[in-house]
């Protein structure tokens, strides 16, 4: 089998959807929190959003700024390591200085229930929360792009039986 073109990778069924997100799930598993950062505005871009990301340190508890109107806050965690209310409660604070009402926390890891109920009881600013899945969601659209952000390059992606040919 011959790519006209690569970027069809995932959509013309070359690499299955499991193995495609376990490649991209395992190099995330990697990153440092900076890199997790960079990775998730990259995937934003990549999906139309116009995306702005703030300073490193001293954010004022979010990360990137979605389209001018959505704050986003981006923790990449161990699985023992979870969002508790108190990164919540900054996040929601940073909106209603701003007069922003959507805010999105990301997470490789999970919530505390405390946190989860602070998100769903807010009536100022709608949060959602993320976790891998979504991220790997925005990913689906994007797959040979997303791999190659990644480092994954054909050759190694050949030898993996991901790809049979390449031209």
């Amino acid at each position: 089998m011959v790519l006209k073109d690569v970027r069809n990778l995932y959509s013309e069924a070359i690499i299955s959807r499991k193995t495609y997100r376990n490649l991209v799930e395992n190099r995330i598993k990697k990153m440092d929190g900076y890199e997790f950062e960079d990775f998730c505005a990259d995937i934003f871009r990549l999906n139309g959003y116009k995306v702005f990301q703030t300073k490193r340190t001293g954010d004022g508890g979010l990360d990137l700024i979605l389209n001018k109107d959505t704050y986003v806050e981006i923790k990449h965690y161990s699985e023992n390591n979870t969002i508790g209310r108190p990164i919540v409660q900054k996040l929601i604070g940073a909106c209603v200085t701003d007069n922003i009402t959507k805010a999105i926390i990301i997470t490789t890891s999970s919530y505390t229930t405390t946190a989860i109920e602070c998100m769903d009881t807010c009536k100022a600013v709608k949060v959602e929360r993320w976790y891998m899945n979504e991220v790997l969601e925005l990913c689906d659209k994007s797959p040979y792009t997303v791999l190659e952000w990644l480092g994954y390059k054909r050759s190694y992606l050949k030898t993996l039986g991901i790809l049979d040919k390449v031209s």
